[in-house]
């Protein structure tokens, strides 16, 4: 078969994979057979919506003309990934995608292949492209770019089908298009009613990640502290309105006040002020207290010096609202 259509392409690959092989190769066999088998039980899915897959090592490669659906199969491999990290007891033992999607010109071909010679012919600049987002971000994270002035935006964010939400990404690998994370954590596909539930359980889990790894330097951390940041984004538009935050949620405005949180920090901030506004902030106790806190604190001069970055002014405006309504 030969496709030469416009298609979604994804790129994506196992977060820590290869330190792991050098480090513990027992272990590393372990969790790609644990990938493989989750892809693999996505494979109806994929079947029925013309998703073609590769998978070379810990990386997949995705791609098909059926745009929207690419989102929906690849944020339940990131569901079940995180679910399945959860059931294991080492603590240095995970299993975390991070990828993206691009769209454009596809071509592929079906080549005669023998027992020891497997072929995979794909010529695209969207994969190339792709292959530059998963590099950079951190976290378990996946990325959809769309290319400024088209009207791919428009049809995939607003058809039903994609099952997900996304949330416009302020950082710019390439100047010509627009950057938004899938938020995995929720799946809309979810009857309305179990979706809270089961975004705090994933959420619970991002969070026992970052508690056991607490003790790693700044730079690891953000990491751990990007997927946290995914779930609370998602999390956060089910705050209660009377400004309670939930007992497992507490922790983040009280264990992790040293300075090289502050990524955390932004990231509490972030999830509370984009999606509520100063007055609700102001109301919470909890936040507030968290907030009058940090803004003491040594670590808070990175905050500042990130949220000052042109590609951050959005969330310095809502800062600057808050600390007017508080005062």
């Amino acid at each position: 078969m030969k496709t030469k259509n416009e298609s979604a392409v994804a790129f994506l690959d196992l977060l820590g994979f290869s330190n792991l092989v050098n480090k513990d190769f027992e272990n590393a066999k372990e969790i790609l057979n644990d990938f493989y088998n989750i892809v693999y039980n996505e494979r109806n899915f994929a079947t029925e919506h013309e998703i073609k897959t590769i998978l070379v090592s810990d990386s997949l490669i995705a791609y098909t003309e059926n745009k929207v659906k690419i989102i929906p199969y690849l944020a339940n491999i990131y569901r079940r990934c995180l679910l399945k990290t959860n059931e294991y007891s080492n603590p240095e033992r995970y299993l975390l995608p991070r990828g993206g999607i691009s769209f454009g010109k596809v071509y592929s071909e079906d080549r005669f292949e023998t027992p020891e010679l497997a072929k995979r012919f794909i010529v695209s600049p969207a994969l190339v492209h792709t292959s530059k987002i998963e590099k950079g971000f951190k976290g378990s994270r996946l990325i959809v770019s769309m290319q400024n002035n088209t009207t791919d935006k428009i049809d995939i964010f607003w058809d039903k089908d994609s099952q997900s939400i996304f949330y416009k990404e302020n950082t710019t690998i390439d100047s010509n298009f627009t950057y938004y994370d899938i938020l995995w954590f929720e799946d809309l596909n979810t009857p309305s009613s179990e979706r809270k539930e089961e975004i705090e359980e994933k959420l619970k889990i991002a969070l026992n990640l970052l508690q056991n790894n607490r003790t790693l330097k700044e730079e690891y951390l953000a990491q751990y502290i990007e997927i946290v940041r995914i779930g609370l984004i998602s999390y956060s538009r089910y705050l209660n309105i009377r400004f309670d935050f939930p007992p497992f949620l507490i922790q983040l405005f009280t264990d992790y006040l040293d300075e090289k949180f502050w990524r955390l920090w932004i990231s509490i901030i972030e999830s509370v002020l984009l999606i509520h506004d100063a007055s609700w902030a102001e109301a919470n106790d909890t936040f507030r207290k968290f907030y009058n806190t940090i803004v003491i604190s040594k670590g808070w001069n990175k905050a500042i010096e990130y949220i000052y970055q042109q590609n951050q002014s959005e969330i310095l405006e809502k800062i600057k609202a808050y600390s007017r309504k508080h005062i």
